[in-house]
């Protein structure tokens, strides 16, 4: 009998430092680096999670964290139980008062979009922000790792962006062989606003196996019809169209300039902004439609 109560006494005091040692104790607190270079000090564990962008929830939900996400802007409609969660406004004007309504431990956000105000305002309220900046697809694959790790769900995390590098790296070698396709994507009409390089967009075009005809231009270049014509792009995409009125005007424009080879040769898609205006983990989808694009001869086959 006093053996087991030793034994019994033992187990009671491991178990008490297990609870306080270094990077498990409920409460403690971790510095994590994110995209902007800030450091952002988290306590553990998240429980609860409110995204400032759509890209940002598909992470989230991507990372097995369905979980902890209390809360999300507008437009996050991917994947489909997301369209349930409470808003929070839109990413470029979050509703502060539903935010801290929702009680998060982390929000979530964007670099690019987010507003400096809305970061300021959650500093204020000692509300931790972490913000992922991907301009491409290593540095998306990056920012699904650091969500993971920023949720307490590392190891999904760094699954989820190993399966999608080795898909990517899938179809980067059945394009390999193929020869480059000069692309000009349209991201505006008026005015004419193309992807320009150093942008998530212009590497999906490189690793599809194209050229962008204005990656010498960096960001978001507003062009007019005489650049493109001397571009001579053989792959037209227009994304984004669903925010006119009348989506086929922007590609009829085009159809009034046959110089331009993606014109003369019937190369001017029209797509939906949802896929191709968000880095997110849907990115393989993204690259295969871009690829089937460019190249029809090897993906109908």
């Amino acid at each position: 009998m006093e053996m087991t109560r030793h034994r019994l006494f033992l187990a009671l005091i491991l178990l008490a430092l297990s609870l306080t040692a270094p990077g498990a104790a409920l409460g403690e607190s971790v510095s994590l680096r994110d995209q902007a270079g800030r450091t952002v000090v988290v306590k553990r564990p998240v429980k609860r999670v409110v995204s400032l962008a759509p890209s940002v929830t598909e992470i989230i939900y991507a990372v097995s964290g369905a979980d902890l996400i209390v809360g999300a802007t507008r437009f996050s409609d991917a994947p489909p139980e997301a369209k349930r969660l409470p808003r929070v406004g839109t990413y470029v004007r979050p509703n502060m008062e539903r935010i801290t309504a929702l009680a998060p431990d982390l929000v979530i956000g964007v670099k690019d979009g987010n507003p400096i105000w809305t970061v300021d305002s959650l500093e204020r309220l000692a509300i931790p922000f972490f913000a992922i900046h991907p301009r491409d697809v290593n540095g998306l694959l990056g920012a699904i790792r650091l969500v993971g790790g920023a949720i307490g769900r590392a190891k999904e995390g760094a699954r989820v962006a190993r399966e999608l590098a080795a898909r990517i790296a899938g179809v980067r070698e059945r394009v390999r062989a193929a020869a480059g396709v000069r692309v000009f994507v349209q991201e505006g009409v008026d005015p004419i606003v193309a992807a320009g390089g150093g942008t998530y967009i212009s590497d999906i075009i490189r690793l599809a196996g194209g050229e962008n005809v204005f990656g010498h231009l960096k960001g978001w270049p507003k062009l007019n019809v005489e650049a493109v014509l001397k571009a001579r792009p053989e792959v037209l995409i227009i994304v984004g169209m669903e925010r006119q009125k009348d989506p086929a005007s922007a590609r009829d424009r085009w159809l009034l300039w046959p110089e331009i080879p993606a014109v003369r040769n019937s190369r001017v898609h029209l797509v939906e902004s949802n896929l191709y205006d968000r880095p997110s983990p849907r990115v393989v989808e993204l690259l295969e439609e871009v690829a089937r694009l460019l190249h029809p001869e090897i993906f109908h086959r």
